[in-house]
């Protein structure tokens, strides 16, 4: 693969260092773009030239000492150069945000909630998948939280964690159907982690 990568971004501070705001623009001619692709019954790797053009935007502000909150916005339009299609698995828009609290329990321990969140657009998938033409998988969100206590010098800590909350189910990667009577047109695909809850104990030497 070679890449041709042109950007341009910056990097600001607001309110004494209590909020930044960075981004950047960016324009790649990308040659030979490998991407390992399932077709149902074997890996194939595919490739190919794109043009790729998109920006990255990043939030973050402190609006106290217990509360951090953080931003952040992607847009990719990439499109190969002799299809017209994107590449697969790739969303044109993502977005994140997450929100921390510290809470002093005592002079050597520090609680801490977090909770964030991940929305990623559908992404193209499978291509001339039969009668359906090309497939696209739905947009769908991830929400995740976690507790945690941690002593104040950092070397343990122990959490309760769940992801993906809400349980929100999104295709992740897609294809045909083959080998089967009758599946023209049908589409498997592999799916985001369900719902899932854990705990874990942290040290760190």
């Amino acid at each position: 693969e070679e890449v041709d990568a042109y950007e341009l971004g910056w990097n600001s501070q607001w309110a004494d260092g209590a909020v930044t705001f960075n981004g950047a623009v960016y324009s790649q001619d990308v040659s030979g773009l490998q991407q390992l692709n399932f077709t149902g019954s074997n890996f194939e790797v595919a490739q190919g030239d794109y043009k790729v053009e998109g920006m990255e935007l990043s939030l973050s502000a402190r609006p106290s000492e217990a509360l951090m909150l953080t931003a952040s916005y992607a847009r990719v339009d990439a499109e190969n150069e002799l299809t017209g299609k994107p590449p697969e698995g790739q969303p044109e828009d993502t977005l994140t945000a997450s929100a921390t609290l510290f809470l002093p329990i005592s002079n050597s321990l520090v609680g801490t909630f977090n909770i964030n969140g991940r929305y990623s657009d559908g992404t193209f998938q499978v291509a001339d998948a039969g009668i359906l033409g090309d497939y696209y998988g739905e947009s769908y969100t991830v929400v995740n939280a976690r507790m945690s206590v941690t002593n104040q010098e950092g070397s343990w800590s122990a959490s309760i964690f769940a992801q993906n909350l809400t349980d929100e189910i999104g295709t992740i990667d897609a294809f045909a159907q083959v080998l089967q009577s009758g599946a023209t047109g049908n589409i498997q695909s592999f799916t985001n982690m369900p719902r899932m809850y854990g705990a874990e104990v942290r040290f760190n030497f």
